[in-house]
């Protein structure tokens, strides 16, 4: 388990799946974890969790935050400064997988949605509190998909796997443009067992993932761990598959 007592962390999308894994690895690492997302009392009851998993007992918190409401992200952003005035780890994780639609289909209420959630949401929140990544020489961890890259399909899911291709580009251009100030790095999760698969057939994923199984949250937020600690020091800009060689 890596140590993060005194680091203060903040996880978009917390309140389920990946989002909710990260946190309580990072509680379990001893960070004060802020959980941002839509639902108040889904956020409440993790953070009573984490506040129960924490073995520093740190003071964790939930804040309200709609990536597709500017204003909403920038007064959690104001709330986060006036609460804790710093930030060292920043896990951009929201982000939503809608039905995948024929380009004929996709509507333009559609398209906005995926890529304001999904991409410019992030980028929003990422200049809200980048003051206070720089400060701290912190970090930044962003959430694609394997549907972001280049050698990867995503059936029909134009939008959405553009959106994520831009997660990936983004990335890169913040690990160039600060990569003195503070380091970031990408993930792109495969199949993982969360709410936004929980219609999916298992067994029809696991025959194209080689090993032979989808993913657990758990193992995005180890990998969410190891990109925020100090035993990845030197690694920025990177983009980590976390699919069980799915995109291969």
């Amino acid at each position: 388990m890596n140590n993060f007592n005194g680091k203060i962390v903040l996880v978009t999308g917390g309140t389920s799946g990946i989002g909710t894994a990260c946190a309580k690895r990072f509680a379990q690492g001893g960070a004060t974890v802020i959980i941002a997302g839509r639902n108040k009392e889904r956020g409440k009851a993790i953070v009573e969790e984490l506040n129960s998993i924490s073995q520093f007992k740190r003071y964790n918190s939930y804040v309200y935050m709609d990536m597709a409401d500017r204003n909403s992200i920038i007064e959690a952003a104001k709330t986060i400064d006036t609460k804790y005035g710093s930030l060292d780890i920043l896990v951009n994780n929201a982000g939503i997988y809608p039905v995948s639609d024929p380009l004929e289909s996709l509507t333009d209420s559609s398209l906005i949605e995926i890529f304001d959630i999904n991409i410019v949401g992030m980028i929003m929140l990422t200049k809200a509190v980048l003051p206070m990544i720089k400060k701290n020489h912190g970090t930044i961890i962003n959430n694609a998909s394997v549907a972001g890259l280049e050698s990867f399909t995503s059936g029909q899911s134009y939008a959405y796997a553009a959106s994520k291709a831009s997660v990936i580009k983004f990335t890169k251009m913040l690990a160039k443009q600060y990569g003195a100030e503070f380091r970031t790095n990408c993930i792109c999760p495969g199949i993982i067992e969360t709410p936004i698969f929980k219609s999916f057939n298992e067994e029809k994923f696991k025959e194209k993932i080689p090993m032979k199984r989808v993913g657990k949250p758990e193992d995005v937020a180890a990998v969410v761990s190891f990109l925020a600690s100090e035993d990845a020091a030197f690694v920025n800009g990177s983009v980590i598959t976390i699919d069980g060689g799915q995109s291969l």
